[in-house]
């Protein structure tokens, strides 16, 4: 109770002072750096003179700025940060003073409030002891500290701040102070250049607040800072991709043939990091379904983790003064807030069409994602606030021509832009989505910490990833009726084919069919380096790493299970031959560096009698056939081939890289589901199976285990193959033997 009447009275002081006084922010730039002991800490400290003595201290952050990003493959991401604010100068290591506590959500900066409150008007004090951080970058580090201080030089409040909610997030924007473009679009070079000059001139930020209660001088000091954003926040930098790079130069190619024969021997060879990128016009986002925000527009999206009511404010901060004094009337207009994931927003109807294939609608939507807030149910789908992701829905022609619900179809790329095309055969009323994954996360997510002050020994590598394609998923069930029984999950290269994967068989409770390839099934086995073609070729371990942690430090999951051996995809297939899988569809390659734990992968299926095909004979692509027909409500076969030819050879038994000349599972295979018979009593299917036959997903034909059944194979033969089989302790039928024909199954005698 006493703390309760501490704090409440420490809150009057401050509402009173800042009816007489302007809440203002004051950047203390470039700190005298001192090295003090233990050896490798450093003392900065900051002249406070400029603060009026007396002066009632809101809050103060420690901002630390690193020389260079860290992420989970470099050693230092372990080192925590450690700054002490001493008592006195110089700190001594028995007394090293008050540790100073990380800010959330973006732990970016630390609460240094309590010490200012003791030394403001001081020119020379004990600083702050860094005992710990990283790549310490000691001279841009910067105090920013909110006081209650007369009023003076400040700059005006924006214009225009507006705050809407939608289905679980709030959109606020403001008119920003400077506007180079006019109504013109920059291109991406245009935009950096704008960015680099900004920044040069004078530094600019929009600090976004949130309230309770009105937001007014009295009131600012105890608003919530949500979140800091600099110029041109609402132009959708990662909305260009170099698919839009791509269907230029195909348009140029139409209307000029020499371009076009210099470029036909590599059409596609564009990456994100493409000097074309740069021409590229950048695009605003959209808040409003199809409405791209006018020039000149700031952006921030929220969270919020309690239904209720919230006002909102924008301040400047101008080479670090910001006024908290002025606010405009839209401060005290409350915002009526619910809980939810939020839903995607239309920004545009793109159109690439040139030579493609499937004629229809590419739908370009964006996606916000957050942590969970205190409170919230939902998983987080990003580790830092205010997140945007694209996304492309295509949606083939005749996909909602009111024949029937359409199939979906998830795809995974292995570049973070490129999204907005179908590159595989698919069913015609199949809707595609995709999304750029940034940071690259192989279809998990990413380790908490990636992006802030924190150790990596701290948090846990959350799924964020799958979490917001959940999300997502779920919206376009929703908007498009989708058939629940087709859905599907696509994915190429080492981060497509990999997410392809795990995503589709982490859930196999809704996920049909799974085509990929080029994937790594063992992330825990995979070396750094390979041998192929007698030189070393570095595989996608280091990119792993850089989002999970060094592998020898198996960080944790929120399960408790090292990411390494949740990502195991050989132990998830042999953890239980009852479990009911997607049908897979894979592609490997011998001369890959992926192919020995691809091999086990396959070695490990056919054990467990799980349904797939494969082709593997160099390129590490889905097979040319694939079974789209497959169906979540429906058989599927899963065979066991008599004859393996290659399973002698040596790229199949040894666990090293070879070339291969051919080699396939189970490409013969088919089956019919329109002659499926599947009763209580009676199963029975028509195709080409050729080898020992594992009966999967029937809905209604479910003998127990020990329980026999006669078989009979009716076809093209003279004779009818027959005979009984037993079901085994799994529940599961198997025949051996079975070539061409209709198989009909039957409880025996």
């Amino acid at each position: 109770m006493k703390q309760f009447f501490a704090t409440t009275a420490a809150w009057v002081l401050a509402a009173t002072l800042a009816s007489r006084a302007d809440v203002l922010s004051q950047r203390f730039v470039h700190p005298q750096v001192d090295e003090v002991a233990p050896a490798g800490s450093v003392r900065l400290r900051f002249d406070l003179s400029g603060l009026p003595a007396g002066a009632n201290i809101c809050r103060a952050d420690l901002v630390l700025v690193r020389s260079a990003p860290i992420t989970g493959a470099d050693d230092d991401a372990l080192v925590p940060t450690e700054v002490f604010s001493p008592a006195a100068a110089p700190a001594t290591g028995s007394d090293p003073g008050q540790l100073l506590a990380l800010r959330a959500p973006w732990f970016d900066r630390l609460d240094a409030a309590d010490a200012i409150r003791r030394r403001a008007g001081v020119a020379d004090n004990a600083g702050f002891v860094v005992r710990r951080c990283a790549r310490l970058d000691a001279a841009r580090c910067y105090l920013d500290i909110w006081y209650e201080g007369p009023p003076g030089t400040r700059p005006a409040p924006v214009k225009n701040v507006r705050a809407v909610h939608r289905a679980g997030l709030t959109f606020v924007t403001w008119q920003e102070i400077e506007n180079p473009f006019a109504d013109n679009t920059p291109t991406l070079g245009e935009l950096r250049t704008a960015l680099a000059r900004a920044e040069a001139d004078r530094r600019i930020r929009y600090r976004i607040y949130r309230h309770d209660r009105p937001i007014d001088a009295r009131s600012a000091s105890g608003a919530e800072l949500l979140g800091e954003v600099g110029p041109f926040s609402a132009y959708n930098l990662d909305g260009i991709t170099p698919d839009h790079v791509i269907h230029r130069r195909q348009l140029r190619a139409l209307a000029d043939p020499a371009y076009a024969r210099s470029i036909a021997r590599e059409p596609f060879d564009v990456s994100p990091d493409s000097p074309e990128m740069a021409d590229l016009p950048v695009p605003r986002f959209a808040i409003e379904d199809g409405k791209p925000l006018p020039a000149g527009t700031g952006l921030y999206v929220h969270q919020p983790s309690a239904a209720g009511k919230a006002y909102y404010a924008v301040v400047p901060c101008i080479d670090g003064v910001s006024n908290m004094s002025d606010f405009p009337d839209s401060a005290a207009v409350p915002v009526a807030e619910q809980t939810g994931p939020g839903e995607p927003v239309l920004q545009k109807e793109e159109d690439l069409k040139v030579f493609y294939d499937y004629p229809g609608r590419r739908l370009h939507y964006v996606q916000w994602c957050s942590p969970a807030a205190t409170g919230v149910t939902r998983l987080p789908t990003a580790n830092l606030p205010n997140r945007a992701y694209n996304w492309s829905v295509y949606v083939p022609r005749n996909a909602t021509d009111g024949r029937g619900a359409p199939a979906l179809g998830i795809y995974f790329h292995d570049w973070r832009g490129l999204y907005l095309r179908p590159r595989w055969p698919h069913e015609t009323d199949q809707i595609l989505i995709a999304t750029g994954d940034s940071p690259a996360s192989f279809g998990y997510g990413y380790h908490e910490a990636l992006g802030t002050l924190r150790s990596w020994r701290e948090g846990f590598v959350r799924d964020y990833t799958a979490a917001r394609i959940d999300e997502f998923t779920a919206w376009v069930r929703r908007r498009w009726n989708i058939d629940a029984t087709r859905i599907s999950c696509h994915g190429v290269g080492a981060l497509g084919g990999t997410a392809a994967i795990h995503y589709g068989l982490r859930h196999a409770a809704e996920v049909s069919l799974i085509l990929a390839g080029h994937f790594e099934p063992q992330p825990g086995d995979c070396p750094p380096t390979v041998e192929t073609g007698g030189r070393p070729v570095q595989t996608h371990l280091a990119r792993m790493e850089a989002v999970w942690g060094r592998r020898q430090w198996n960080l944790p999951t929120p399960a408790g299970m090292s990411i390494w051996d949740d990502r195991d995809l050989v132990r998830f297939v042999q953890r239980d031959p009852r479990q009911a899988m997607p049908f897979l569809s894979i592609g490997a390659g011998t001369t890959s560096a992926v192919w020995p734990r691809q091999a086990r992968f396959m070695k490990a299926l056919l054990a467990a009698r799980q349904p797939f095909i494969a082709d593997f004979d160099w390129g590490g692509s889905p097979p040319r056939y694939a079974p789209l027909y497959v169906r979540k409500d429906r058989l599927m076969p899963a065979v066991n081939p008599d004859k393996l030819p290659f399973a002698d050879r040596e790229y199949w038994a040894a666990e090293k890289i070879v070339y291969s000349p051919g080699g396939s599972i189970n490409t013969a295979l088919t089956w019919n589901p329109q002659t499926v018979v599947d009763t209580p009593q009676r199963l029975e299917v028509e195709g080409a199976f050729n080898g020992t036959l594992t009966l999967r997903n029937a809905q209604r034909f479910r003998p127990t285990p020990g329980q026999r059944l006669r078989w009979t194979l009716e076809g093209p033969q003279r004779d009818k193959p027959s005979g009984q089989v037993v079901v085994d302790e799994h529940g599961l039928v198997t025949i051996p033997g079975v070539g061409r024909g209709r198989l009909i199954l039957s409880l025996a005698p």
